[in-house]
């Protein structure tokens, strides 16, 4: 495959392939199911992504997998079978983010990365260990992966059992490339953390290439190019399929039907959600135009100017009668917390306008009434608990404020989904002006989406 197109037949024909059993529309919406995933996906796990709406046969769900691997949209890692088996267990990790650019501005490029780097922590203790080696922490060479993935693949063909220190050998290579993909940097072999892994060799600095599959490593903005050319084309061969089938007069006016009732149906959608003022690419997502707008509305509400000046109106004694009233339930019965939305919206509110951090908050409401110096009553204890008590009202703030949004969406991967895209929309629009207590609510949108922030 050329590094920034589909030029290779092989992948042309997979796409066609492909095409003749899912439409562009179908794989756009498992791509999305894929973008800024935070997570590894199992096996069994990528296949239901794929074959959500349950009318794909396994040797089809199959075909989509190889698809995405061959374009590197998913990287393929294994891992030592829990089932007490002598093979390996296959995972995948997605390569798709909806801000190429800058995938460090996203928390769930951050925390794939991170989930990673753990793996590889292990994995060279582990490798070394079956290696025999004294130093258990020291970098695995990449001359010995190379020759450890040749064995595992010359081994696998003629279905002879792989040594352990063969099998740990094609993990840590399969590891490796998919770290090298997310890295994402021209020289990576030169990052510090990287080096801590793996001691390079000059022939892969040279080639680039993977050490599993051979294949020259994309960046994640070449692979999104790829996605997006993997989609044109299955368009344009849904088209030369409709056209060949207007021969047959019937054919042509159910294709026309549902061609118009297509077009009307996404009108709509795009009428309704108003997202085209955003050139963000989550937006442009199912989600994005059927949710997009309601939860910019919700954001601008938040942080908005408006609702500054109507704080700014509120007595600082009203804001201390609440925030007293809500610790002290918080210290009782933090159960009883939910009950109390309406003073806590008021009270996160008010934070999210301020500039000063917690001590202050503490001291000006609530223990305004301390009579030793406050330094001396502001201790370690103390500070954790409130850091707890505000994250507390925070992660029910956030609840409240986007019920809406969660009264629909129940899922747990629908919730992460939608939980990245709010963080997504805070860092985009309002990034630059976030003060401590933004931070909090960052910090609370991905407690509640099993996010890392």
């Amino acid at each position: 495959m050329d590094e920034t197109t589909l030029a290779d037949s092989k992948t042309l024909a997979n796409i066609e392939n492909i095409s003749r059993f899912i439409d562009s529309e179908t794989m756009g919406k498992i791509i999305n199911k894929l973008t800024d995933y935070a997570d590894i996906i199992p096996e069994n796990k990528l296949a239901s992504l794929i074959n959500y709406k349950y009318d794909l046969n396994s040797t089809q769900i199959n075909k989509i997998i190889g698809l995405l691997i061959d374009i590197q949209a998913v990287s393929k890692i294994y891992n030592i079978a829990l089932k007490g088996l002598k093979d390996l267990d296959i995972e995948y990790i997605s390569n798709i983010f909806s801000d190429t650019a800058f995938p460090n501005n996203i928390s769930s490029y951050i925390s794939i990365r991170t989930i990673i780097e753990n793996r590889l922590s292990h994995q060279t203790q582990q490798y070394n260990i079956n290696m025999n080696k004294n130093n258990t922490s020291m970098a695995m060479p990449l001359n010995e992966l190379k020759n450890h993935v040749k064995i595992y693949k010359e081994l696998s063909k003629d279905n002879v059992t792989v040594s352990t220190k063969t099998q740990h050998g094609f993990i840590a290579a399969s590891l490796h490339d998919a770290y090298v993909i997310l890295m994402d940097q021209q020289a990576w072999w030169n990052d510090r953390t990287y080096r801590k892994f793996f001691f390079d060799d000059s022939e892969i600095r040279n080639t680039k290439l993977l050490l599993v599959s051979g294949k020259k490593i994309g960046s994640l903005a070449i692979i999104n190019g790829r996605i997006t050319e993997t989609l044109n084309y299955m368009e344009k061969y849904k088209t030369r399929k409709s056209e060949v089938s207007n021969d047959n007069p019937e054919s042509s006016k159910a294709s026309e039907n549902e061609s118009e009732h297509k077009k009307n149906r996404i009108n709509s959608e795009a009428a309704d959600a108003g997202t085209d003022e955003y050139n963000d690419r989550m937006l442009a997502t199912p989600f994005g135009r059927q949710y997009g707008k309601k939860i910019d509305a919700i954001l601008d509400d938040i942080f908005g100017s408006s609702k500054k000046d109507i704080l700014d109106d509120i007595p600082d004694s009203t804001i201390h009668e609440k925030a007293t009233s809500i610790y002290k339930i918080y210290t009782d019965d933090p159960d009883r917390l939910i009950h109390e939305k309406n003073d806590i919206i008021t009270v996160v509110e008010k934070l999210i306008h301020t500039d000063y951090g917690i001590k202050t908050f503490a001291e000006k409401y609530i223990h305004p009434d301390k009579k030793i110096p406050f330094n001396m009553f502001f201790t370690d204890g103390l500070k954790n608990e409130l850091n707890n008590f505000i994250t507390e009202i925070f992660i029910i703030y956030f609840k409240e404020k986007f019920s809406t949004i969660f009264r629909v969406i129940r899922s747990t991967d629908m919730i992460k989904f939608a939980c990245a895209f709010i963080l997504k929309r805070i860092y985009s629009k309002y990034g630059k002006d976030l003060g401590v207590y933004g931070f909090y609510l960052l910090r609370s949108i991905g407690k509640v989406g099993g996010i890392k922030v």
